[in-house]
């Protein structure tokens, strides 16, 4: 079928293609079984499903939802000339989604979770350098890595195998379990109305979507044959802590001025709190997150405020010191995604340890801005509270080796610096009972379905203490038959402990960052769950050791797992 003028129809069903020199716009479902080529836009109000490739000049809008043409003008099968059929459409609560079927469909599918999209638009042009997301980002995501534009070896992986995968872009983006768990639970009653074939369910996800991932299993767990938790996020609570201690006491002890909570109701005026609070943040680091061959003077540095000048001069009067005890006693790795060594007091200025903790000081200040106002304004007020926090009680778990180049004893510098921490002005909340009785995104870390839990041991966002968390409360759930044995194998990203690499060009090292996984990586995953699915069983022993070394810095996390504390908040 061709025009060359506007197309206005309610439902269309083409058989072969479908070419519009310009503007289509349809009010029910398009269901085209061959290409579909649009000078102009696309508007479609239902369902579209396309089992060719897809070309549009213009904007491609589902159900009011819009989406930027990039992202789909390269289709799956555009990239390994395969035979798939692409689906989109949108759930009931507003929510995007991308299935791709391939023509001799198995019965398997991989619904995929993915992390936080922070929820408010980088507004200040020196703040998007860092934060790199100028929109809010709502597009699907079937599969791991890219979000815009093309797919990896991931998706060719699981396709070849006949394995169909597929994902939504979540109608709330930000601190969204409870919402995401229902739109994957009706993606995939959807998938299986489509096609009823299907026998077998596996679901992933990363970071936040390893949270969504498990909840998911938990809630529905004879739906699920397989579970994938990559750098999985625990409890909110537990998330808000660590990264709201890191900005309350960059707060505390440099910049008084710096908001970290009671963020306006308005989302307009909050998006403006978010940038100009993240830029506040950078004030106070960017002199410290230059490149290392700047050589930077760190006296330079803001100094701490004078109340606190004292206490902290014990320390050698390096401001920079007490940002990294702040990481420290947050919890926060010191091996960050470009910088990682060991301490060198002849040249402070050029130290590669000092800055792998600034690189991940300023992440995690990130996190804890966006999802404080994130949540804020879910629940109608403040959510960090730090008021019964004794931070002394964190001693023990932090390494005095650490602050070796202190001119005291790192005992008594650490001693000194939590001390001084302790009385400053608290954060008070939270104000709503949904954050306080855990009915907001709670898990309780039930397993009963084979799950591969993947970590990077220096990652800044989830720490690989969450990982040990995971691991006693389901060594816990299984004692008193809450959780079937021999079902949760963890699997560690190891990082180096000395290198550099350029931020501006390079990629990170593996084992830092967040969510830093390569393709063969996530493949690994995908081999290990579709093993699990078809068998019930995890993938153990030599077995497990033949897959990992054919992957990317990958290791054997299970005797190793307790060698990391649990997150600060549950032991304080």
């Amino acid at each position: 079928m061709a025009t060359t003028g506007n197309l206005t129809m309610n439902n269309l069903s083409i058989e072969g293609s479908l070419d519009v020199a310009c503007n289509l716009s349809i009010v029910g479902s398009l269901d085209v079984a061959c290409n579909l080529s649009i000078e102009g836009s696309l508007d479609v109000a239902c369902n579209l499903s396309i089992e060719g490739s897809l070309d549009v000049g213009c904007n491609l809008t589902v159900k009011g939802v819009s989406v930027v043409k990039d992202d789909f003008t390269r289709t799956i099968e555009d990239i390994f000339s395969i035979s798939v059929k692409d689906i989109y459409g949108m759930t009931s609560n507003g929510s995007t989604y991308h299935i791709v079927v391939p023509p001799n469909f198995s019965g398997t599918v991989a619904m995929y979770s993915h992390g936080y999209r922070f929820p408010f638009p980088s507004t200040d042009p020196v703040v998007n350098l860092f934060e790199n997301y100028p929109e809010v980002i709502y597009l699907p995501q079937p599969t791991p890595l890219p979000t815009r534009g093309h797919f990896s070896n991931v998706v060719r992986f699981l396709l070849d195998r006949e394995v169909a995968v597929m994902g939504a872009g979540f109608a709330i983006e930000g601190w969204n379990v409870d919402s995401a768990v229902e739109t994957n639970r009706e993606l995939l009653d959807i998938f299986k109305g489509l096609y009823p074939q299907t026998n077998k369910v596996i679901i992933w996800g990363d970071s936040l979507g390893g949270i969504i991932t498990q909840k998911f299993a938990e809630l529905y767990p004879n739906e699920v044959d397989a579970v994938g938790l990559f750098d999985a996020a625990d409890n909110i609570i537990s998330e808000l802590s660590m990264a709201g201690d890191v900005l309350w006491g960059i707060k505390s002890i440099f910049d008084s001025s710096i908001q970290i909570n009671n963020f306006s109701s308005n989302y307009e005026t909050r998006v403006q709190e978010v940038n100009t609070t993240i830029r506040k943040v950078l004030n106070v680091m960017l002199p410290m997150a230059l490149n290392p061959a700047d050589g930077y003077n760190w006296d330079l540095m803001p100094q701490p405020l004078t109340s606190n000048g004292v206490a902290l001069s014990n320390a050698g009067n390096y401001p920079v010191l007490a940002i990294h005890a702040i990481g420290a006693m947050a919890g926060i790795p010191n091996r960050s995604a470009h910088f990682g060594g060991a301490l060198d007091l002849s040249n402070i200025t050029t130290n590669m340890y000092i800055y792998g903790t600034l690189e991940n000081v300023f992440n995690a200040c990130l996190l804890a801005i966006n999802a404080t106002a994130d949540l804020e304004g879910q629940l109608n007020g403040p959510v960090y509270d730090n008021t019964t926090v004794n931070y002394l009680n964190r001693l023990d778990k932090i390494e005095a080796s650490q602050f070796s180049y202190v001119n005291t004893d790192p005992t008594e510098y650490l001693t000194i610096l939590l001390s001084s921490l302790n009385t400053f002005t608290r954060a008070v909340g939270p104000c709503n009972v949904k954050l306080l009785d855990g009915t907001l995104s709670q898990i309780n870390y039930r397993v009963t379905k084979p799950t591969y839990c993947i970590t990077a041991d220096a990652d800044p966002i989830t720490p690989t203490a969450n990982v040990r968390r995971y691991y006693d409360q389901y060594s816990s759930n299984v004692s008193i038959g809450l959780s079937t044995s021999n079902m949760f194998q963890i699997l560690i990203s190891p990082a180096p402990t000395t290198y550099y690499i350029k931020p501006q060009t390079d990629k990170p090292v593996l084992g830092t960052s967040h969510a830093n996984y390569t393709q063969n990586n996530y493949i690994m995953g995908a081999s290990l769950m579709l093993y699990s699915a078809n068998t019930g069983k995890l993938l153990t022993g030599s077995k497990l050791a033949d897959i990992i070394k054919y992957t990317d810095n990958m290791v054997d996390g299970s005797n190793i797992i307790t060698n990391f504390h649990q997150p600060f908040y549950y032991i304080n």
